[in-house]
């Protein structure tokens, strides 16, 4: 039974999420301890890409209904 989240355009996705998730976290953290702006450009950066790959998971899942219905 599926949870709602849990789809084929979504599931060979989650572990390399958790690890952008992880990355964010890691440069926010060197930034507040360093204060060096390439943390937070690099923490932008992996965020920019996590919308960008949400949004591109969410037009295939809603192409793929399409094609379905």
């Amino acid at each position: 039974m599926s949870d709602g989240w849990t789809t084929p355009h979504r599931e060979p996705w989650y572990s390399m999420i958790k690890e952008c998730q992880d990355a964010v976290d890691r440069h926010t953290k060197m930034y507040l301890e360093t204060k060096d702006v390439f943390h937070l450009n690099q923490a932008d950066l992996i965020r920019l890409y996590m919308c960008r790959l949400k949004e591109w998971i969410c037009k295939n899942e809603s192409d793929s209904r399409d094609t379905i219905e």
